[in-house]
Formats: C-alpha cells, sequence, structure tokens
C-alpha cells in the first residue's frame, strides 16, 4: 500500500517539477495539502500527522562495493568536465564489442593498451576489480588503478550471467574517491547499458560534488522506474530544493511510515529544510551522499561517528563540510589528502582554521613535543609557512619532518608540506636540506622534482671529496639516487655496495639490518647482484613482528599472467599483492613481487616508483 502510495506521489511531483507547477493527487488540490490554518506552501512546516519515532541506528541505503590521483608526466587529465564532474560524451570507434570494452584513456593519454585483457579469463578480472585495494595511499599504485579502471580495452567475452565490467570499474573509481573519473566513465555508458547500480553512482557522485541540480535531474527518471527507498528520499529531497515544500512533506510523511527503514536524519533534515528549528543527530555511520547533502544544505552539524568505516569518497565530503565539527574535518581531511583525492592545498586551508595563539607559533616544536597529532601538524605547518627565508623554512620543516617519523604520521605531512616544497628551489645553500626535501616529495610522487635534490646532494658530495670514488656509497641518499637513476649515482658494484654497508648505523644493528634488507631485495628485483658476503648477515635474521604476504591465489595467478605477458592481469593482481599496505616495510614481499612483474610486462617506470616508495618507507 506504501509503495503505491509513494508511486502516485512521484508520478504527480515529478510533472510538477518538469512543468514548474504543482500537481494535485488524484481526488485532492494542492490546497488539501495543507495544515489547516497553514500558510501558503512553501512558506513553513507542513505535516499532515504525528511522525513515528524512527530507529535511529539504522544507515540508509548504501552503493554495493565494486584514487586516484594520477603522476602528471605519465597519465594526463580525465577527459574534461562542465565543472561538475560530468564529461562530454565521445563517439568511441570500437565496434562489435562489449559495452564493457568503453574507456576514457588510450595508449596515448597513460592508458595500458586496447589489448591489455587479451587472453584473460573474465572471471578473474570481474573477480580482481572488485578486490582492488581502496584504501592505498601509494601514489604510483593509485595512478595504476585509474589507468587500468580508465583505459579503453577489449574486454573479456561474457560467456556466463554476471555484472558488467563497466558498472564495476565505476564503483571501483567510486570507491577510490576519484569522483570525476567515476564520471568520466559513465559518460561514456551507452545509453542502452545503464543499469539502476551505475545510475546510482551517478546520482551519489553528484551529490558527494554538490550538483544538487544535476542529481535531481536524475532522481526524477530515476524515482518514476525505480521503487527502493533510496530514490523515494532522494525525490523528497528534490522536491523541497525546488520549492515544493508540500509534496515533499507529503512523500516525506509517508515514508516515516517506514519505521524501521529510514534513518532519522532524513527527517530531521526534511523538516528543517520546511522551516522547523534545527535539530541534532546523535548517529549516523557510513552516511550515503545523500543524506550528507541534505545535512549540509539544512545546516544540521554531523555526528561524531559519521567518518566511522567511511570510504575514501565519504571521508573526503566531509571534510569539505562545513557543517562537520573541526576535529571532524581535520581528521577527514588528513585521511582523504593521504589517500590523494584532497589537494594539499584545501588540506592547507583547512589546518589554517585552526585557532593559534601567537605564543604557540613562535615555538611550534615545543608545543607540539606535548600534543602530536592534527592539530600539532596543522601548528607546524603554519609555523613553516611564516617563515620568509628558505633556509629557515626548510630548518622548520626538517625538524617537523623528523618528529613526524618519530611520533608517526610522515606520509600525511609530506602531503600538507608539499606546496612549500614545490615552491623551494634545490640550491646550494639548502643541499643540508636535500635529503628531507627529496624523500618528502617521493613520498607524494613527484619524482621528476625529488631527483633534483638527490642530484644536489650527489654534485655536494663529489665537490668536497672528488678523489674518493666510492664516497657517493657513504652519503645518505645513494640507495635513492641509485633508485631514481639520478646523473652521478654511479653503479652498483660490489665495491659500493660494502661501502654503503660499512657506512650504516653502526649503533643500532636493527635499523642497519633493516635498511639493507629492503635495500638488497630492491636491488635483487631489478636483477640487481648483491655480494654474498653482504646478504650473509641477515641470513639468520627473523622477519619482523607483523610482515605480510600475499595469498598463494594471488602468487600463482600472478606468476602465470607474468609468463603469459598478460599486462592487464598482471597490473591488477600486482596491486591486489600490494593490497591496502601498500609498500610498506612489512610488506616487502609483495614489493618485490609486484616490481619483478611490472617490468616483466614493460611497466619498469611504475616498478621504479613503488620501489623508490618502499625505499623511504624504510627509512633509506
Amino acid at each position: 500500500m506504501i509503495d503505491s502510495r509513494v508511486s502516485l506521489v512521484i508520478a504527480a511531483v515529478g510533472f510538477a517539477l518538469t512543468t514548474g507547477l504543482p500537481m494535485p493527487l488524484a481526488g485532492q488540490t494542492p490546497m488539501q495539502l495543507a495544515q489547516s490554518g497553514a500558510s501558503a506552501p512553501g512558506a513553513g512546516p507542513v505535516r499532515l500527522q504525528p511522525r513515528r519515532l524512527v530507529n535511529p541506528v539504522l544507515a540508509p541505503p548504501q552503493l554495493a562495493p565494486a584514487l586516484v590521483t594520477p603522476t602528471p608526466d605519465v597519465l594526463g587529465p580525465a577527459a574534461p568536465t562542465d565543472g561538475r564532474g560530468s564529461a562530454p560524451v565521445d563517439v568511441q570507434t570500437l565496434q562489435a564489442v562489449d559495452n564493457d570494452s568503453v574507456g576514457v584513456i588510450d595508449d596515448a593519454e597513460g592508458g595500458l593498451g586496447v589489448d591489455m585483457w587479451d587472453g584473460t579469463d573474465r572471471t578473474l578480472v570481474v573477480q580482481a576489480i572488485a578486490m582492488l585495494p581502496r584504501n592505498a595511499t601509494s601514489p604510483t599504485m593509485r595512478n595504476l588503478m585509474r589507468r587500468l579502471l580508465l583505459t579503453r580495452a577489449m574486454a573479456p567475452e561474457r560467456t556466463t550471467p554476471g555484472p558488467s565490467l563497466l558498472s564495476l570499474r565505476i564503483n571501483a573509481l567510486f570507491d577510490l574517491g576519484d569522483l570525476d573519473s567515476a564520471m568520466a566513465l559513465i559518460s561514456r555508458a551507452p545509453i542502452a547499458s545503464t543499469e539502476e547500480q551505475m545510475l546510482l553512482t551517478e546520482v551519489e557522485s553528484r551529490f558527494f560534488q554538490q550538483d544538487t541540480a544535476g542529481a535531481c535531474g536524475k532522481v526524477r527518471a530515476a524515482a518514476l522506474e525505480y521503487k527502493a527507498l533510496y530514490w523515494q528520499q532522494a525525490m523528497a529531497y528534490c522536491l523541497a530544493l525546488a520549492g515544493k515544500t508540500a509534496e515533499a512533506a507529503l512523500m516525506s510523511d509517508i515514508l516515516a511510515e517506514r519505521s524501521d527503514t529510514v534513518h532519522p536524519a532524513f527527517f530531521a533534515a526534511m523538516d528543517r529544510l520546511s522551516g522547523s528549528p534545527p535539530t541534532t543527530i546523535d548517529s549516523l555511520s557510513a552516511p550515503s551522499a545523500l543524506y550528507l547533502s541534505m545535512l549540509r544544505t539544512a545546516s544540521i552539524a554531523l555526528p561524531p561517528d559519521v567518518a566511522n568505516k567511511a570510504t575514501a569518497t565519504i571521508t573526503k565530503a566531509i571534510a569539505l563540510s562545513p557543517n562537520a565539527p573541526l576535529d571532524l574535518r581535520l581528521a577527514a581531511a588528513e585521511s582523504a589528502a593521504e589517500r590523494g583525492i584532497l589537494a594539499s592545498k584545501i588540506l592547507a586551508d583547512i589546518y589554517s582554521s585552526v585557532p593559534f595563539d601567537a605564543a604557540a607559533l613562535d615555538v611550534p616544536l615545543k608545543q607540539v613535543e606535548v600534543e602530536w597529532g592534527s592539530r600539532g601538524r596543522a601548528l607546524l605547518l603554519r609555523a613553516a609557512g611564516r617563515q620568509n627565508v628558505p633556509a629557515t623554512r626548510a630548518e622548520v620543516l626538517q625538524a617537523a619532518f623528523k618528529m613526524a617519523r618519530a611520533k608517526g604520521g610522515a606520509r600525511i605531512f609530506s602531503v600538507a608540506s608539499q606546496p612549500m616544497l614545490m615552491a623551494m628551489e634545490p640550491t646550494s645553500e639548502l643541499a643540508w636540506f636535500a635529503g628531507t626535501a627529496a624523500r618528502i616529495l617521493i613520498t607524494v610522487g613527484e619524482f621528476s622534482r625529488a631527483r633534483k635534490w638527490i642530484e644536489l646532494d650527489l654534485r655536494e658530495g663529489r665537490e668536497k671529496a672528488p678523489e674518493k670514488t666510492d664516497e657517493n656509497a657513504r652519503r645518505n641518499l645513494w640507495p635513492l639516487a641509485l633508485l631514481i637513476g639520478a646523473e652521478g649515482s654511479g653503479e652498483a658494484s660490489a665495491a659500493m655496495l660494502r661501502s654503503w654497508w660499512q657506512s650504516q648505523n653502526q649503533e643500532d644493528a636493527g635499523e642497519k639490518i633493516i635498511a639493507a634488507r629492503v635495500f638488497f631485495s630492491l636491488l635483487d628485483a631489478f636483477d640487481v647482484t648483491v655480494p654474498a658476503s653482504l646478504w650473509a648477515p641477515l641470513l639468520g635474521v627473523q622477519p619482523a613482528k607483523g610482515m605480510r604476504s600475499p595469498g598463494s591465489g594471488i602468487l600463482s595467478s600472478l606468476r602465470r599472467a607474468v609468463a603469459a605477458g598478460h599486462k592487464g592481469e598482471v597490473v591488477a593482481l600486482s596491486l591486489l599483492a600490494l593490497g591496502d599496505a601498500g609498500p610498506a616495510t612489512n610488506n616487502l614481499h609483495a614489493v618485490n613481487l609486484s616490481v619483478q612483474a611490472l617490468r616483466k610486462v614493460g611497466l619498469t617506470m611504475e616498478a621504479q616508483r613503488i620501489a623508490l616508495e618502499a625505499a623511504v618507507e624504510a627509512g633509506l
């Protein structure tokens, strides 16, 4: 009965929204929608009956599970957009192929090749895309995922019923928080292939981007065809946005009868939009974009648990929500920036909203020694930003980076300080800062810029000790110089490797062992021979606690894909092997496997960059 009532309302108000005129329901006039004595529709709250209490812990309907910022010199921008995240539709040249073969980029734009799935079983592709890591912070991994999901490529033949690869790819991009790419891929979808899930993804993406006009345009059509509660709630919201207060109130009250399925946040927002006083939402875990948009429009504060189990996309939305408490926005902004979906400049802007007194800004390191966290990092970045002399700014950044490595949060500090590092030139006066600058820039994926600082360090070393042929090996940045291919780094000869080993921390044997294990393993992945005498001290060392290894299924599949030369499969399985942990020190087995595999299919630069990220993570 409720479904039919809602359907009647949707049919009526859909016409009203299209024409801009109020549309009476069968047997009623517009005036009958108002309460006795109420003012005209749109002027205030309109309710037909007392609303029932609803369960305060239920979450709204969620997208089914299915980031990615590109490295500029590897992958150009996604297709141009209209300013709201929507890319113009273009005519695809692929003919007589599965709709799953459409894409946004080709080889010239960073694609992995039209034949990247050639010879790969469709079932494996479906499973691999569904399992892609959603929370990886590695810039190289995010770049590879974006290219994998956006490449125009002939899809494996569909032999059995199952989900479309196109919808899986769109959902994966959505979950990664790369909404622009998701929308660009949606715009390429043939009209006939549009599915409810794909439409839901587009509507949610538009709500996340605060494109309520574009979202409501899609909602009007969807609500007439699909009957899920999501569309009914979205329709009520869109009516309220259009000023159709009476019709919105009618739909809201009908939905109130579903007291066991509709979250109170919906009714709180709808009441507020109709003119009622603001209310408090105590709990809203894993909200939809629809709910976040409603609460933002209604100026209702987000509850503390809104970030619990939040996806990348939700996290970014919270960071940008003016109705979120400052500490909640800070934590969300750092998380989103780490995942590469929130620009460093926006994070810096949010940092700038944290109030600090002059005394704290004058002695920031002393302050953060006792109070480390989001506010501490905000203080350090603010203090560094106040310095106009490059050397003085570099001193603050170096001390802050050292503290972040010791206390935790080195990655997010690197992301936050990226704009400052990009504005600094690697000059001889700042040679002492080269190590910190290079490590920060590698962490955030600015490899070309990092190389300049490393080469500065090498030049300084040659100028100070030109007669010592192995001096480069003793210098702090030599492992990174070798991996990045810096000019003047030399070769990984037995003599250079022994010199580096002897130069390592003699007081901390554990730290020396970790550095050597990572460095030698990475060299081995590039088929560089490390003398047996240097491996010998590592033979009896037990793996560190927490070391992880890819599952046997991934290992076996990756070996087979490499042997067959299946490029897309190798990329997907390498990403699965790395997982959310990425190129971390406790994930060295996966790092080596992925580096070797990517090299075998011609992605040497990507392999090199994963190795560099792993080296910096290990403290090299």
